[in-house]
């Protein structure tokens, strides 16, 4: 009988612990970044739209959906669309065929 009262006693002891662990004081707040304005290259060939992104210190990666062997004469490929990444990054989706709208 005692141990059983002492094994209830650990245990509520425990769970009030454990619940005071789990206060909303304690969590971290969520990160809010600032909206970032990276050049707008939309439009653009890519050589020159990697031009501006590089005079502006941006880092950036090419994705074609439409080329089947991928980005070989970047000069065929016209920006279409760009996706921010990060503060520093963004992604660039070109066609060689021209953007649909």
């Amino acid at each position: 009988m005692k141990r059983t009262i002492a094994t209830v006693a650990v245990i509520a002891a425990a769970t009030v612990t454990i619940a005071g662990c789990n206060d909303k004081k304690d969590q971290l707040a969520p990160v809010n970044e600032p909206t970032i304005a990276a050049p707008d290259v939309r439009g653009y060939v890519l050589p020159d739209a990697e031009r501006i992104l590089r005079q502006h210190s941006y880092g950036y990666s090419e994705t074609a959906p439409d080329a089947l062997f991928g980005i070989i004469i970047k000069s065929h490929f016209i920006v279409c669309d760009e996706d921010v990444i990060n503060a520093r990054m963004v992604r660039l989706t070109v066609s060689k065929d021209g953007c649909q709208e």
